[in-house]
């Protein structure tokens, strides 16, 4: 997919709703939007600014619906994949993405099926 971004109109985005699909323009061309209002999580300032003297800001995706970054891409990857999603969705995961595809595969009513690989190491893991 590409895009030609001299057409990206960043104006319109000021009065739409915070989230992920604030941005559509820059997302894959999607016939229906799986959202449950993810994204738009605020930047909190860490206390370790002080410490360092410089500004260092946390974004708290922990706001999203269901407590994880992977939201972002739950909404994003259903609504792509959902004319293709006749038997329903399925993700090898041992968390954060197996919990966002469930809630968005529900959203969409679909099945969600979770693979949880039996040995996980940091280099795999879809945490």
């Amino acid at each position: 997919m590409s895009y030609d971004y001299s057409k990206v109109d960043v104006k319109r985005w000021k009065n739409r709703e915070k989230g992920v699909w604030r941005y559509k323009e820059l997302l894959p061309n999607v016939t229906r939007i799986i959202s449950l209002k993810e994204g738009g999580t605020p930047l909190v300032r860490a206390k370790l600014s002080e410490e360092l003297g410089i500004d260092v800001f946390i974004k708290d995706e922990t706001r999203n619906p269901t407590g994880s970054f992977r939201d972002r891409l739950a909404t994003v990857g259903v609504s792509y994949g959902l004319p293709y999603a006749g038997n329903g969705f399925i993700v090898a995961s041992d968390g954060n993405a197996a919990a966002s595809l469930a809630a968005y595969a529900a959203r969409a009513n679909k099945e969600a099926f979770v693979v949880v690989p039996k040995k996980l190491t940091r280099e795999s893991s879809f945490r």
